[in-house]
């Protein structure tokens, strides 16, 4: 079976090595960017900051350093004993694929032996993961980010799995209150170790023991 597994705030944590750092550059105290976390995907809208201080922003992003995510490494070890292919489709600037590499073979590596810069599709801050997706025509996807997922449903065989952030687009109440009935199978949960669950379960065909996850009652 095959996985595609957002990145940042799924595998590794960037919102809280993104607002220090934008507070460093914008002149907001922390606890003023760490308010704006959640409100908003487009860094530049997030935290106010001019073209020259975005690029700053994305200049600075410790790419090849960034720490885990609680959770990440159970749910990977859990993935690969279970014989999935994984892909890895992040919404960051291509040039940063080294980087990108390099941060995930850093924490996963032992875990997975084969991560292989090819499995990584890099689409840009703004970009649409459709096309990468369709590419890879997966079983599962799990991202932190409900738009991206809206953009996939119905590539998706078998379930879409939103980590609940928190994240708006647009300020999209829609999307906060996930009531955008256009997502087929999706499962929210609160972190990415909650995903073994939910994943097992499906495989297993007993949908009745992710009560407690799913929002959509079409599930």
């Amino acid at each position: 079976m095959k996985i595609v597994l957002d990145v940042d705030d799924v595998l590794l944590d960037f919102n809280s090595h993104i607002h220090q750092l934008a507070s460093d550059i914008s002149g907001l105290n922390y606890n003023e960017t760490k308010n704006k976390i959640g409100r908003e995907h487009n860094l530049q809208t997030r935290f106010s900051l001019s073209d020259n201080q975005l690029k700053e922003l994305w200049d600075n992003v410790a790419w090849d350093n960034l720490p885990i995510n609680y959770g990440a490494d159970k749910f990977l070890d859990y993935i690969v004993k279970n014989n999935f292919e994984i892909k890895y489709v992040t919404a960051i600037p291509s040039n940063f694929i080294n980087e990108r590499f390099k941060n995930l073979h850093k924490h996963f590596g032992n875990i997975i032996k084969n991560i292989k810069k090819e499995d990584i599709y890099c689409v840009g801050q703004s970009g649409n993961k459709r096309e990468s997706v369709k590419s890879i025509n997966p079983d599962f996807y799990i991202d932190d980010t409900l738009t991206h997922i809206n953009e996939c449903h119905d590539l998706i065989k078998v379930s879409s799995i939103h980590i609940k952030t928190g994240v708006l687009i647009n300020n999209s109440e829609e999307v906060h209150d996930f009531t955008n009935k256009n997502v087929k199978n999706l499962v929210v949960i609160n972190n990415i170790s909650d995903a073994i669950d939910v994943i097992d379960n499906m495989l297993k065909k007993d949908p009745k023991n992710i009560t407690k996850y799913k929002r959509d009652k079409r599930i």
